[in-house]
């Protein structure tokens, strides 16, 4: 990189200044000091370095920084960064994504300024317009002949066409946006489909702050495949980490003016679900369903069950039908692997069809089905298509305590002990993650009654019993039709001896 003495900085400035910052700090206080209002912080410079090591060295390839609301994060990383690396490396395309259009445009609009208006980064770089120069794209051409585009998106978009060689994602969500269930749930597909395959193994910038337990910043900070940066606007010892732009007293009058939990949200990125939470994302444990070790253990024997929480209408605004899959090992104390999470709006007849094209798939012991007043319809229905399809699928008709809160504490030593396992190769099981973590306050938990309806039987159910050397009865009831369940330990596998 061309050495220039900048606006107001000595030459001895700059020699010092080469020993003391990376390349892209250095960059910053050169050519773009006039935008810098305000002294660097300790944190800063950690944030320079870390963008660095990223987008140039690539020691590490997916970077998240989890930093306060107005502490000039998306300045560093959505103008200073771009128009560093324009500057200073050959990236073919370089794209950046915000919240909405308005902001994409308002860094794009940044940085179109510099590269018209600053005479030192023309003089030293020879940055110039390329033939695109719009509100959401540009082009640019060095002196050196190099050329190479940016752009600047609102979230959900996936240029066609385009696979860069950088991408950053800039605070892409406000607390409305994360509190809405449907905004999540899209702003996730996009992320994890959309946006991951575009982007497949080059290099991704995540910037955000914790604005809510599930907002897309939470979720990717819970992945270890990410090198996280991860700062709140008071330090341990109760100060500012930038004084100079929000010292303690200011700090104190934007916790009174908001209030405790946004605040906690905020600028502290820390927000809070609610006083006593009942799941804990901590307490979450994975595996691979196709792994060898997940084959191993399946080897040995699995107690399967499948619990269906019905829904009382097809329409937009009803719950929905939901249907969860788990197998439990043969285990006195058995640790538990969900197997598949469904649900849908779906009428008498589709909810019947999923039920059984679940039974094709696991061929469980049991499928309970929730039968408080009208959801009764629903077993009963099952119980019918069984004559008519000639097959039989074990169906158990169970009346629930309507107490939601109760029946989830009755299994949560489950999760405390560490013995639910979420299949991390399933995205279906995301939404019943978010569901359990806001449980009981989230806007459904039709996938965390199923759950529970699984647990609440694998408790009810002695697996285990290594003592014994001929078969065990574990649960005989004339309800089910195929009969009593048999476990032979010496085996430890599972049979169904049809005995009534």
């Amino acid at each position: 990189m061309t050495v220039r003495t900048g606006r107001g900085i000595s030459k001895a400035k700059v020699e010092a200044l080469k020993k003391s910052l990376n390349p892209f700090e250095l960059f910053v206080a050169q050519y773009l000091s006039q935008h810098l209002k305000y002294p660097v912080p300790r944190f800063h410079r950690q944030l320079y370095k870390a963008a660095y090591e990223c987008a140039v060295l690539h020691l590490y390839n997916e970077l998240l920084i989890i930093a306060p609301r107005y502490f000039a994060k998306s300045y560093i990383y959505s103008f200073f960064l771009p128009l560093f690396l324009m500057c200073t490396e050959n990236l073919d395309q370089i794209i950046a994504f915000s919240r909405d259009r308005d902001l994409a445009k308002k860094f794009l609009r940044l940085v179109k300024t510099e590269i018209e208006n600053n005479i030192l980064i023309q003089a030293d770089f020879g940055l110039r317009p390329g033939e695109e120069w719009s509100k959401e794209q540009i082009s640019y051409v060095r002196k050196d002949g190099f050329r190479g585009e940016f752009a600047s998106k609102s979230k959900g978009m996936s240029p066609r066409g385009w696979h860069p060689d950088l991408a950053i994602i800039d605070d892409p969500q406000k607390v409305q946006d994360a509190q809405s269930e449907t905004i999540r749930e899209n702003d996730w597909e996009w992320f994890s489909k959309d946006f991951a395959g575009m982007m497949q193994k080059n290099p991704v910038i995540f910037v955000g702050t914790n604005v809510h337990p599930l907002c897309l910043a939470s979720k990717t900070y819970q992945n270890p495949a990410w090198t996280t940066l991860k700062f709140a606007a008071l330090d341990d010892n109760g100060n500012s980490i930038w004084p100079e732009k929000m010292n303690n007293e200011d700090l104190a009058r934007e916790r009174e003016k908001w209030g405790d939990d946004a605040f906690r949200s905020e600028y502290m990125n820390d927000p809070k679900i609610n006083d006593n939470p009942i799941f804990r994302r901590d307490e979450f444990r994975y595996y691979n369903s196709n792994s060898v070790e997940f084959a191993e253990i399946a080897r040995k024997g699995l107690y399967t069950v499948t619990f269906v929480d019905p829904a009382i209408s097809k329409h937009d605004t009803a719950d929905y039908t939901a249907i969860i899959t788990v197998s439990a090992t043969l285990d006195k104390v058995p640790n538990v692997y969900i197997r598949e999470c469904k649900r849908g709006h779906w009428s008498m007849p589709e909810a019947v069809n999923e039920a059984f094209a679940t039974y094709e798939r696991f061929h469980q012991r049991k499928t309970i089905v929730e039968s408080n007043a009208y959801q009764l319809a629903l077993y009963q229905q099952i119980q019918a298509e069984q004559e008519i399809r000639g097959r039989r699928i074990n169906p158990y008709s169970v009346k629930q305590d309507r107490d939601k809160v109760r029946r989830a504490q009755s299994i949560t030593r489950f999760f405390q002990e560490g013995r639910v396992y979420f299949a991390e190769d399933d995205p279906a099981q995301e939404g019943l993650k978010d569901e359990l973590i806001l449980f009981p306050t989230g806007d459904h938990d039709d996938r965390v009654d199923a759950l529970v309806g699984c647990l609440q039987d694998i408790q009810e159910t002695s697996l285990g019993r290594e003592q014994h050397t001929g078969p065990i009865i574990v649960r005989a009831d004339r309800r089910q039709l195929s009969g009593p369940i048999i476990i032979r330990a010496h085996e430890r596998r599972q049979e169904v001896k049809t005995a009534w």
